[in-house]
């Protein structure tokens, strides 16, 4: 068994255990698991410094679609394919695909709390107005991140659906960029796992072990990539 289907394995394993996932980096082993599990009792995720193709990002959503109460998305790329490199078709795409996205959470996951800030489409930064600022329920979450739009549901003085059908996208080409590492199985992930039950410091450790592994493997990998 490779490292890689060790961690298929592991995490398959405290998925319907788990209450909070953090994950950071690539998603690309995700479509593997999304034909396998959903999570039973996961209620709040959070998703960073990752690249992933917005069909891949909703059946991963999906997996959460029962439980899920909190969703956070910070330094989030799609990374769809577009025929015309354009930039004005490209600002479009932006626009047209993180709005695919949002309609997803309104309709089929209806979150009580969402925090997004650093979207981005390929090369195109996403960057989001929020008109309704003082009545989601995040009044001052600009005073923290001046580019973060957040909806609370205990105190916003309107629906998620409302909130979200509201916001506004100001699609343009970065000066800069943030890297977003998805060399290899394992730079970049970094599972920060919390649950009850089995899914403590016995698994945390276990998890720590087989990433510690498939990292040794990359290195090997990389190090015979180089002598060549």
């Amino acid at each position: 068994m490779t490292s890689y289907e060790g961690f298929i394995e592991l995490v398959l394993a405290c998925a319907p255990n788990l209450h909070t996932l953090n994950i950071s980096g690539c998603l690309q082993y995700i479509p593997k698991l999304t034909e396998s599990f959903s999570f039973t009792r996961l209620q709040h995720l959070r998703i960073s410094d990752t690249k992933i193709y917005l069909s891949e990002l909703i059946n991963f959503l999906r997996t959460t679609a029962p439980t899920l109460k909190s969703l956070a998305y910070k330094f989030v790329t799609l990374n769809d394919e577009i025929e015309t490199g354009a930039v004005e078709d490209k600002k479009k795409e932006a626009e047209r695909l993180w709005r695919i996205a949002w309609d997803f959470l309104r309709d089929e996951i209806s979150v009580k709390s969402l925090y997004m800030t650093r979207l981005q489409y390929q090369d195109i930064e996403v960057r989001v107005t929020d008109r309704l600022r003082r009545v989601c329920g995040y009044p001052k979450i600009s005073s923290t991140d001046p580019r973060a739009v957040a909806y609370n549901d205990q105190s916003a003085h309107i629906s998620f659906g409302e909130w979200i059908d509201s916001l506004r996208i100001r699609p343009f080409i970065r000066t800069g960029t943030r890297p977003v590492i998805c060399a290899g199985l394992t730079r970049g992930i970094n599972p920060n796992i919390r649950g009850r039950g089995p899914v403590g410091k016995p698994l945390q450790r276990r998890i720590q072990d087989t990433l510690r592994a498939m990292r040794e493997v990359q290195a090997n990998e990389d190090e015979s990539g180089d002598r060549e």
